[in-house]
């Protein structure tokens, strides 16, 4: 195929649709995929335009591939496959697309026509991959693991990669993401489930009495979890409300390799598998989340399995697993929900100081804050009035613990006799005075929050304001649902 050079780099036809290859540093190569050019140009709000095109790049073509090199490194396109292979200096490979890895599947996302757009790259045995965000996983180095991307409460989504083979990867696409092994986790069958007796069918599900330990109120449930206190949910009905629970029996893996398990839950939780203790968390009731764990078991095998849960603050649960690949597989996935096309950008180090300044370079310059912003905040799920928080402001102080800011959450508001959620305005019986809690918090020579929340009722002169100029998420409003009887909508961010 006829290669076009452009002033920041060049565009490849393959396979009816265009690569471009665009230098943005010497050491930082975007690759981006799509069927119009006009992707390549769009406005995006992760990285910041170019200030101008780069120089002293150059591009040879030879033996059925294309090369751009910077000087420092090369990105090396074969012309039958697509596939990017990125070099260094003396020509040793760093990173190498996988031949097939490149994908725009044709697709139809809440009515809009697009692409799940997915990208591969090969994986080294010897290597480590570390990033992607404020992830609750505890887990460090995420090669092997599967991490969904989406933004929720305490999962900060930041998709970027750092290899201990010194480079990183910048995926900009800003739809739910997904990382990893992109089957889904699904429940273990009932047929290779046996109970605390042995039978087939399900495991042995119960409360555990708070006084003696012993399980009662058992059943055989092929369903592994529950989904609310007051039963429905799988095996829940044989639960009491606010009481432990214990699911235990057996499973039997019907082929050799490494399984993926997943849990997710709220409140405590502690799972053992084999006799060993392999899941433990405790998690607020109103912040479930995922566990994971990856385990070798051996084909024809039963394993022992129990699960607990605390009851205190448990209302869901549930328990899931990925079988192995029948080929083990290395490769490094990114794939996205919606997409125009595949764009990413390849940053070289090799030292990863100079990866995370590639990256500040791509996405801009943070902001050095103030000093006292790196000091201790305090917050809490919310000081109920204004005498709480300055209370706890004295307390701080007067115990010599250093404080520099504190936090005021939700419902400051209004709530009685009628929510006023998104008013953001203080509730005059408990919040008598703002201007001189805030100004006697200042005077302690410390700083006050306000958490402001994006969620707003209608009836409210924001949600009013906001509706108007159509920056409301509106599903909420057109489905009719309603919080504390009011209708309710969450700002778009796609619109404001």
């Amino acid at each position: 195929p006829a290669v076009e050079k452009l002033p920041d780099g060049i565009i490849i036809p393959i396979a009816g649709n265009l690569l471009k290859l665009e230098v943005r540093a010497d050491n930082i190569i975007r690759v981006a995929y799509a069927q119009d050019r006009a992707f390549f140009t769009r406005p995006g709000i992760a990285v910041l335009p170019p200030k101008s095109a780069p120089t002293g790049w150059t591009v040879a073509s030879a033996a059925g591939t294309t090369t751009l090199s910077t000087g420092k490194i090369s990105a090396r396109v074969d012309l039958a496959s697509g596939a990017v292979t990125f070099l260094d200096a003396s020509g040793q490979p760093i990173l190498a697309e996988k031949s097939d890895g490149r994908v725009l599947e044709p697709a139809d996302v809440m009515g809009e026509k697009t692409f799940h757009v997915r990208q591969q790259w090969l994986g080294h045995d010897d290597e480590s991959l570390h990033g992607l965000g404020q992830l609750q996983m505890g887990i460090v180095d995420l090669k092997g693991w599967d991490v969904d991307l989406w933004q929720r409460n305490t999962m900060i989504t930041i998709p970027n990669l750092v290899s201990s083979r010194g480079y990183g990867l910048l995926w900009d696409n800003t739809s739910y993401t997904r990382f990893g092994d992109l089957r889904q986790f699904e429940p273990i069958s009932d047929t290779l489930l046996y109970n605390a007796a042995g039978e087939v069918g399900g495991l042995t599900t119960g409360n555990v009495n708070p006084t003696t330990g012993a399980l009662e109120s058992t059943i055989t449930s092929g369903a592994i979890g529950f989904a609310s206190p007051l039963g429905g949910g799988g095996s829940r009905q044989a639960y009491g409300l606010h009481l432990p629970t214990r699911t235990t029996g057996e499973f039997l893996a019907p082929v050799t390799g490494e399984y993926k398990f997943q849990a997710y839950s709220n409140g405590g939780i502690k799972v053992w598998l084999d006799g060993k203790l392999v899941i433990e968390h405790w998690r607020q009731d109103w912040l479930p989340e995922y566990d994971q764990i990856r385990v070798r078991l051996e084909a024809g095998k039963k394993y022992s399995l129990r699960i607990d849960t605390d009851g205190e603050r448990s209302n869901v649960m549930r328990f899931f697993w990925k079988l192995p690949l029948p080929q083990p597989d290395t490769a490094t996935t990114l794939w996205s929900n919606v997409g125009d096309g595949i764009d990413y950008y390849f940053v070289a180090g090799p030292a990863l100081d100079a990866v995370v300044a590639g990256f500040r370079t791509l996405t801009g310059q943070a902001t050095m804050l103030p000093q006292w912003a790196f000091g201790l905040w305090q917050s809490r799920d919310r000081y109920q009035n204004q005498q709480q928080l300055l209370d706890a402001l004295v307390g701080f102080r007067s115990r010599k613990i250093p404080l520099d800011n504190i936090v005021q959450d939700w419902q400051y508001w209004t709530t009685e006799p009628v929510n006023d959620w998104g008013s953001h305005r203080f509730d005059p019986k408990k919040f008598p005075d703002p201007v001189g809690m805030i100004k006697t918090v200042h005077d302690a020579h410390a700083h006050i929050m306000i958490s402001i929340w994006g969620k707003f009722y209608e009836g409210t002169a924001n949600f009013d304001a906001l509706n108007k100029g159509g920056y409301l998420f509106q599903p909420t409003l057109k489905e009719g649902i309603l919080r504390d009887n009011r209708l309710y909508a969450y700002v778009d961010p796609f619109q404001a």
